[in-house]
């Protein structure tokens, strides 16, 4: 098929479509269509709001867990803060210890070292046969 070239020729009243007319019967089918989008749209309400719903009793018995169990929390960080200070104090003492031991350990070697010299200086002269 070949286009008319002229313009005025393209909407000729022949060869337009013509348009639905609008039909204002109201039948079955109408009814159903309407039924069926109501019973979706209200089936995702209810199931959205029972959803909802189900996750506002959660929250509300979580808070009240919380509620329950935060003094029994705080009684357990405070004695953890406590457990953290004699822990650190109890570090500090180790090292405090290990330096000491290490001078002890140092001046022990001094007097093995001054009491050998001093074992030399008093033992008696080698006898000659």
């Amino acid at each position: 098929m070949q286009q008319p070239s002229n313009p005025s020729t393209r909407h000729d009243p022949e060869n337009a479509m013509h348009a639905p007319k609008f039909n204002w019967e109201f039948n079955f089918g109408h009814v159903m269509t309407s039924l069926t989008i109501a019973m979706s749209i209200g089936s995702g309400v209810w199931y959205i709001s029972t959803h909802v719903e189900r996750q506002a009793g959660q929250i509300k018995a979580l808070e009240q867990a919380k509620a329950q169990y935060m003094p029994q929390i705080e009684s357990i960080q405070l004695r953890l803060s406590s457990n953290d200070v004699q822990v650190t104090n109890l570090r500090e003492l180790v090292s405090e210890q290990r330096r000491t031991s290490s001078e002890i350990l140092s001046t022990l070697g001094v007097i093995r070292e001054n009491i050998a010299s001093m074992n030399a200086r008093i033992a008696p002269p080698p006898q000659s046969r």
